[in-house]
């Protein structure tokens, strides 16, 4: 079985992550799951930091760029690109996990795009970050009967701190642009 990785269009995708209980790291912290800083590409993969050593494949239209906002970034071309990394159940998360990345979209088109997300061909999702229809950003999780949906449009052309986080402790999630907490919600 797959996971799909499913990314913005024509973005630049610096960094990936997925940690649990830490929605920062500082230094490579061992309850990482999958962390790509996407700074180098090798025989067209791209290698996890975490103590996991995950592969990402890249697949369709994505190329490495030394553009990124902290060194290199991958860039998409908006129909095919993507990153596949094989299923593991180490990236079936549960309780209180972050997703959260830095992207640049260079365009916004109204069509959903994905950042991140982990589900499989049967949409068995656990979580999706991305763009959404309505242009703002949009976080996903199996704890919510709902999704949350910023209502902030999201420019092109500018860099973007996107950070979903689920605290299964007190079942809410949040969605974090910049550092800030732009929505939240509980299970009800």
């Amino acid at each position: 079985m797959n996971i799909r990785r499913r990314i913005i269009p024509s973005v630049f995708i610096v960094l990936f992550l997925v940690s649990v209980f830490s929605p920062c790291v500082k230094a490579i912290d061992k309850s990482l799951v999958l962390y790509f800083p996407f700074d180098e590409v090798k025989a067209n993969a791209v290698s996890d930091q975490s103590a996991n050593g995950f592969i990402g494949k890249l697949v369709g239209g994505v190329e490495f760029t030394k553009d990124g906002k902290y060194g290199g970034a991958l860039s998409f071309d908006g129909t095919s690109g993507f990153v596949r990394v094989e299923d593991d159940d180490k990236l079936d998360l549960e309780g209180s996990y972050t997703v959260m990345a830095w992207a640049y979209p260079t365009m916004v088109d109204g069509g959903f795009r994905w950042i991140a997300d982990k589900s499989n061909t049967n949409n068995d999702l656990n979580y999706i970050l991305g763009i959404s229809s309505n242009n703002g950003w949009r976080f996903i999780t199996r704890l919510l009967t709902n999704d949350l949906l910023d209502a902030t449009v999201v420019n092109p052309k500018i860099w973007y701190h996107v950070a979903g986080v689920q605290d299964g402790s007190k079942n809410q999630v949040y969605l974090y642009v910049n550092g800030k907490a732009v929505v939240n919600k509980g299970n009800t």
